[in-house]
């Protein structure tokens, strides 16, 4: 035997829809704003990742500095495009770092050197100087065996 079931029709039932309506609204409209905040996190860390390679030297523009990171052919020194993809995932990794950890930040030293320095993810051994370009010493690094209690 097929039983049946009647419904009547209830103002509460369009409230109620009414509810869940504005409710599917609020989540449409806060993805949409999620992919925004992604897209401006985005652009800001290429922006940034552009800035500070570039006081190293770096030669490549923002948009070449944009299609390293988007994964597409750039033409350019392959030590700049080197140092333009360890900066990303880098800054990738950044919800993963203590930042009071040593470990953490020769991590961090190894990913943004990587194939780049021989000394990459470790402290230094040898003296580091800034010099003019006529050859006088500007400033002078701390000797290479205090740096690891210098860092701590």
């Amino acid at each position: 035997m097929i039983s049946q079931i009647y419904y009547s029709e209830s103002p509460l039932w369009h409230e109620k829809i009414g509810v869940i309506h504005a409710l599917l609204e609020r989540v449409r409209i806060s993805e949409e704003r999620s992919a925004d905040v992604l897209q401006l996190r985005k652009l800001n860390r290429i922006m940034s990742i552009h800035a500070s390679t570039a006081i190293e030297g770096n030669n490549l523009t923002l948009g070449q500095v944009t299609d390293v990171i988007n994964g597409r052919q750039v033409w350019g020194p392959p030590k700049d495009i080197k140092e333009v993809q360890n900066a990303w995932q880098a800054y990738n990794e950044l919800g993963h770092y203590n930042p009071w950890s040593v470990a953490d930040l020769l991590k961090a030293h190894g990913l943004m050197t990587a194939a780049l320095i021989g000394e990459s993810g470790v402290f230094r051994s040898v003296d580091v100087a800034v010099v003019s370009s006529d050859g006088k010493v500007l400033h002078r690094g701390a000797a290479p065996e205090a740096v690891p209690d210098l860092v701590a």
